[in-house]
């Protein structure tokens, strides 16, 4: 059986951390975000992390009702020494005062989407880091080890998607214009499209990926340009 993979260092898992998240970012994969109510965890709010696949996690601009997540908690060794062995959790390294967190896969449920808030997002995971989890959370659920060029291949398009929005969302911010606005609008327009294939079905194919991207760019200019 094929190992689970691990990245070179717990620090290529970070896209961003703290501060430097950014908050018009729309919640992915493997984003952490503290003071969620999940009674089946805990009576007080617990640090989660966002577990279900980014398609899933959407009707349309809005949240699904429910949202598959799991706890973060302490684990006793660091990071770089987590990844043989402990297959029931995902280590995140020093995060929310924890000095080697993990996301415990094997305490996964769901929680309302209304008890979370973007706001309180202390963690974003790189790409990488995001087919990484998605890989051990197969292997703990079935012991099938799946490579994670596949996960990467299959999301391909959610990944584009949610960076051109977060472009979309700093543009029309950048223009005063209210984020309950620009988010219907942009997916709008991502589903829209000139020919036989919808802008979104268009980022699934790296071929057309770029020139969904340069009219994304026109378009917010013409939309938001100051």
């Amino acid at each position: 059986m094929a190992d689970l993979e691990m990245p070179a260092h717990v620090d290529d898992l970070c896209l961003a951390k703290g501060k430097d998240v950014n908050m018009l970012r729309p919640l992915f994969t493997c984003d952490v975000i503290e003071g969620v109510v999940v009674p089946v965890l805990n009576d007080s709010p617990s640090t989660v992390a966002l577990v279900g696949h980014p398609c899933a996690m959407r009707a349309g601009p809005d949240l699904a009702p429910l949202l598959h997540v799991a706890p973060l908690v302490a684990h006793q060794d660091p990071a770089d020494t987590v990844w043989h062995g402990h297959f029931k959790v995902m280590p995140l390294g020093p995060l929310g005062g924890l000095a080697h967190a993990a996301v415990r896969l094997d305490r996964m449920t769901l929680a309302p989407s209304g008890s979370i808030d973007p706001s309180r997002r202390i963690f974003c995971a790189t790409r990488p880091g995001i087919n990484l989890l998605r890989q051990r959370l197969v292997h703990h659920l079935t012991r099938v080890v799946i490579d994670t060029r596949t996960f990467d291949e299959e999301a391909g398009g959610a990944h584009q998607e949610v960076d051109l929005m977060e472009e979309w969302l700093v543009s029309a911010d950048d223009a005063g214009v209210d984020q309950a606005e620009a988010g219907p609008a942009f997916h709008e327009w991502i589903r829209g499209g000139d020919g036989s294939r919808s802008r979104q079905a268009q980022l699934d194919d790296p071929q057309t990926v770029p020139a969904v991207r340069r009219a994304a760019q026109a378009e917010m200019r013409q939309r938001y340009a100051s």
